[in-house]
């Protein structure tokens, strides 16, 4: 889970996770750098208990494929919840999830960010822009592979 905030106070941020733990660690990340009062965390699975519209959107969901798991190393595969590295299929069913409702949660001119696998560019991208979201753009990390979608909500601010 990651929590943006702003610590001058003008921004508030939401974020969610299925698991207690994960909310937890996220409370205790907001605490430490000072932005718990600006920082709604709760359990919920995808937008199931959220409210509201955001102007920006950000996830990390699952999107490693059921075979790359066992591929994975040790201090990865071992360590992290399975249910926060894969769905156990073709590591694009979150995006889909997600995709579904980003039209009803994101404010219009939003945007959405999402952290995939190297090669789901194109997969994401489809999804995103089938699900009626706008200027649909991968872009690469430092390594130059693919790594985070982006995607607006194409109504206008305002």
């Amino acid at each position: 889970m990651t929590l943006l905030a702003d610590r001058r106070g003008q921004s508030r941020g939401t974020g969610v996770d299925l698991t207690e733990e994960a909310c937890s660690v996220a409370y205790a990340n907001a605490q430490s750098i000072g932005v718990v009062e600006q920082a709604d965390i709760f359990i919920s699975d995808w937008f199931e208990y959220v409210e509201g519209q955001f102007d920006l959107i950000v996830s990390n969901p699952p999107y490693i494929t059921r075979a790359e798991m066992e591929l994975l190393q040790p201090e990865v595969h071992d360590w992290e919840p399975h249910t926060a590295l894969t769905d156990g299929a073709d590591g694009l069913t979150a995006y889909r999830r997600i995709a579904a409702e980003l039209l009803t949660y994101l404010s219009p001119g939003g945007r959405f960010l999402c952290e995939i696998g190297p090669d789901q560019g194109e997969a994401v991208s489809h999804i995103l822009t089938a699900a009626g979201l706008a200027d649909v753009t991968v872009h690469p990390d430092m390594d130059g592979r693919d790594r985070v979608v982006h995607a607006r909500h194409p109504g206008n601010c305002g």
